[in-house]
């Protein structure tokens, strides 16, 4: 490799992932990429130049001095690129990179897309905490559950919850010691809890099921399985067609969804507006909301 050649873009990825994270194996994950293949990328990159990146220990990695040289590089190259894109797109006006919740996408986004006409929108499904500054996200709409430290933060909308369940059901469940079913989330296992003390109601003892995410409890609910704890953004479609049926109203939550942006949403018109059309939908979604 001569001196003033460039490695594989690819493989530096690989290995900056590798470094930042010390573990093939996340990065893998990072990458969507097998383990191995990180692996073959780091040990070519590292015979391109001639050097070791990294001390390979039993289960775990370190840093040679030469590798955190060259990862701080790449790291700022790679910084600078995304700049460079995110400017790029901006000045052309092309489309936003929204991340947004799976559950929430499904049942509140994704079907108020039609009303959105400035700007075009491509819409990726993840939750939790997110790196924009290492992805092509533009934005990130995310429930104001975990440590946003690094972004610029700007309200969207609150969020309330309540129980809801087929109508089929709600005699039962209004009736005096009669049991139903209650449905879980795994990404929000405390939300019964939380309500109970919110609202002060004790629901009796029931049958358990256990669901990955809002959406597939919910969908649980419309076909009669239990009730479920639905954020009202979540259920407000499935309840004005008559699918669901909130029998308590909603309360309040204590924390409401967020847009995370790189940078202040008025620095960038397409995120302005954007924002500003999820704030109209958000007004739209709760107005005439059925409180407890």
């Amino acid at each position: 490799m001569a001196p003033d050649d460039l490695p594989s873009l690819h493989a530096l990825r690989c290995f900056e992932a590798a470094a930042r994270h010390l573990s093939m194996s996340q990065a893998a994950r990072e990458l969507h990429l097998t383990h191995g293949a990180i692996s073959r990328h780091v040990r070519a990159l590292e015979h391109d130049l001639e050097v070791a990146l990294f001390v390979r220990g039993h289960r775990r990695l370190a840093l040679t001095r030469e590798g955190e040289r060259l990862a701080a590089a790449v790291a700022r190259g790679l910084l600078q690129m995304r700049d460079g894109l995110a400017e790029l797109r901006r000045a052309r006006g092309g489309p936003i990179v929204l991340s947004c919740e799976p559950s929430l996408a499904l049942s509140w986004l994704v079907p108020r897309l039609t009303r959105l006409e400035q700007p075009q929108v491509q819409v990726t499904q993840a939750s939790g905490a997110i790196d924009l500054e290492r992805t092509q996200v533009d934005a990130a709409l995310r429930r104001r559950d975990f440590d946003l430290t690094g972004h610029h933060v700007t309200p969207v909308m609150d969020e309330w919850l309540g129980p809801v369940c087929a109508p089929a059901l709600v005699a039962r469940l209004r009736g005096r010691g009669t049991a139903v079913a209650r449905l879980h989330t795994r990404t929000r296992p405390e939300a019964w809890s939380w309500w109970s003390e919110a609202s002060g109601r004790r629901l009796p003892s029931a049958r358990q099921h256990t669901f990955d995410h809002f959406s597939t409890s919910l969908q649980a609910a419309i076909g009669g399985l239990g009730v479920a704890i639905g954020p009202y953004p979540m259920v407000k479609d499935a309840l004005d067609d008559g699918r669901l049926v909130a029998p308590f109203g909603f309360v309040r939550g204590e924390l409401g969804y967020v847009l995370l942006t790189r940078r202040p949403p008025a620095e960038d018109p397409r995120v302005g507006r954007l924002l500003a059309w999820l704030r109209r939908e958000a007004t739209r979604t709760h107005r005439g909301l059925p409180r407890a």
